[in-house]
């Protein structure tokens, strides 16, 4: 005959266990609203292109107009006295970026259950070891595929593309810097869209429950 007394103890323990999951399912919430919010704009960066382009138009246009240019050559010349102005823009974005990395970073950190392998300071001055710097453009936006794809519980984001392409991106802005860098804060956005779809998917359970970080070796890895 069950025991009346052990059948209510076990449906006690299972009510307390599912109010505590159901408290750490809001608290999550909360506190995934307050991580998207502290994503960088990436707009910021596209204006800054916008910037460029747009200058360099202006400029050109009001040379080209003024009639004091004969030719090519003379206006090239002329408008090499802008250039500091190009170079500029150009080093404010990248200093720009270099936020935008830190701050990605910075959100991961601080995601419950997630146990991130790099601290924001860390991962900007590793861009600033020449030779590793390439490696780590790559190596980095695949860790936050670690995170997306652990968060949801399936391959969703590829791991190499979008580090892949910011390689890409960084050589581009010794042929064209406008163009290089529009390119670099299209993976800004790229990346910001799934580490949101991640923060805005269910967490796993057993992390909700046991209230511990994932260890690296347990994610799902795409």
């Amino acid at each position: 005959m069950r025991d009346p007394y052990f059948a209510n103890y076990k449906l006690q323990i299972a009510i307390y266990q599912w109010a505590r999951v159901a408290c750490r399912v809001m608290a999550s919430g909360e506190q995934t609203t307050a991580l998207i919010r502290q994503l960088p704009p990436m707009g910021v960066g596209f204006i800054l292109v916008a910037l460029y382009w747009g200058g360099a138009l202006a400029i050109g246009a009001a040379l080209w107009s003024s009639g004091a240019i004969q030719n090519s050559t003379e206006f090239l010349q002329a408008f090499s006295h802008y250039l500091w102005t190009f170079v500029l823009i150009t080093l404010v974005a990248w200093a720009y970026w270099l936020y935008c990395v830190y701050a990605f970073h910075k959100v991961l950190a601080e995601v419950p259950g997630w146990r991130h392998p790099t601290a924001p300071g860390k991962a900007v001055w590793l861009y600033f070891i020449l030779g590793y710097n390439f490696y780590w453009m790559v190596k980095w936006p695949s860790q936050v595929a670690d995170f997306v794809n652990w968060r949801t519980g399936s391959v969703k984001m590829p791991r190499w593309l979008p580090g892949t392409v910011a390689l890409i991106a960084f050589f581009l802005r010794f042929v064209e810097s406008g163009l290089g860098t529009a390119l670099i804060f299209g993976v800004g956005v790229y990346l910001s869209h799934y580490i949101k779809l991640a923060l805005l998917a269910q967490p796993p359970l057993s992390t909700l429950s046991s209230g511990q970080s994932q260890k690296p070796d347990d994610r799902v890895i795409g």
